[in-house]
């Protein structure tokens, strides 16, 4: 402890003697972390690495200047990782207990923390009403985000509604506050929204060029669509928990019951390798061919289609136009009865 005050009594009067002015911008963030000595840690914010370090007796620290607040995150590994508010200040983060504090947004947040632990400890409680909860929680929500609105708190709570939002409101709120508009996460979600309106119910279907999942030959989403039959479209993956609940309790279901009179077609995506598809269509009751399109990345017809989540359940018309979108379970249903009595 006499170390770090001396060490900070000599920085101060190292500026004192240089004539230099302290940069109000500043910030140091001092961290704690046990089991992880000799390992790099990472300061990243909006994908970008703005730092790096080693972990030297349980400790590591970052200077540098934050010209607006925004939000970062310390990486070492995947069990030792922790968001934070990068503001000016010293800011003390304790990785082990993801805590971060000392600067007024990181403050800020824990107490919303145990506001937000609070309601999730309510809702396990027997009885407990979940939409009033859960009501409770949104309110919460909304609040910070007009509270902060155009700071680094302000974006963090907007992203929870954003991907409810259409690209017109989204396109509002962005204009109104440079750091939002400058976000890559949003403006990722206003490119995927921009695609997904090109296709939207209505507007023509976007081929996908993969291999079948079985056979390992070049496979078409065309191969299968104009053939005379509505189709059902099936983007998933084999590690996806709802992927799998949909083909389990509905998708299989259906093929059954409109055999003869739908096609349907599985598009397998965001996967590791082609071994994992085959896995899942061994453990799972897919009676229809799945176009295996590979992992993440541009070339993903994800990205065309600005699917930003799976599964994704579409329906196209014989003549290859789109007519329903993102429906799940009982909605499948009712688009292919409304697709097939309008023949």
């Amino acid at each position: 402890m006499k170390q770090i005050f001396f060490a900070a009594v000599a920085a101060l009067a190292l500026v004192a003697c240089s004539g230099e002015k302290p940069n109000p911008n500043a910030y140091t963030i001092n961290g704690t972390v046990t089991g992880a000595d000799g390992e790099t840690v990472y300061l990243i914010s909006q994908g970008d690495t703005l730092a790096s370090t080693t972990v030297q007796n349980g400790a590591f620290t970052f200077n540098g200047v934050a010209e607006t607040s925004k939000e970062a995150k310390i990486f070492i590994n995947r069990q030792l990782n922790d968001g934070l508010f990068l503001e000016p200040g010293v800011i003390n983060h304790n990785i082990n207990e993801q805590i971060a504090s000392g600067t007024p947004l990181n403050d800020e947040m824990n107490e919303l923390n145990t506001k937000f632990k609070a309601i999730v400890e309510a809702l396990d409680k027997e009885g407990a009403n979940e939409d009033s909860l859960s009501q409770v929680y949104f309110n919460m929500v909304e609040e910070i985000s007009q509270k902060h609105a155009g700071d680094a708190m302000g974006l963090s709570f907007f992203m929870v509604n954003a991907m409810d939002m259409t690209k017109a409101q989204l396109d509002s709120v962005m204009a109104l506050y440079p750091l939002y508009a400058a976000d890559p996460q949003l403006k990722s979600l206003v490119e995927a929204l921009e695609k997904a309106e090109k296709t939207a119910a209505g507007n023509p279907y976007i081929d996908v060029v993969g291999v079948d999942a079985t056979t390992g030959k070049e496979f078409k989403l065309s191969d299968v669509v104009a053939k005379g039959k509505p189709v059902i479209v099936d983007f998933w993956a084999s590690w996806c928990g709802p992927c799998r609940a949909e083909i389990n309790n509905f998708l299989s279901k259906y093929a059954k019951e409109y055999k003869n009179k739908v096609n349907f077609v599985g598009i397998a995506v965001w996967e590791n390798s082609i071994d994992d598809t085959k896995k899942a269509m061994g453990e799972l009751p897919i009676s229809w061919p799945v176009l295996y399109a590979g992992g993440r990345g541009a070339d993903s017809p994800t990205e065309g289609y600005g699917i930003k989540g799976i599964p994704h359940i579409m329906l196209i018309a014989p003549d290859g136009t789109i007519l329903a979108r993102d429906i799940r379970g009982t909605a499948i249903k009712e688009a292919i009865d409304k697709a097939l009595a309008k023949k």
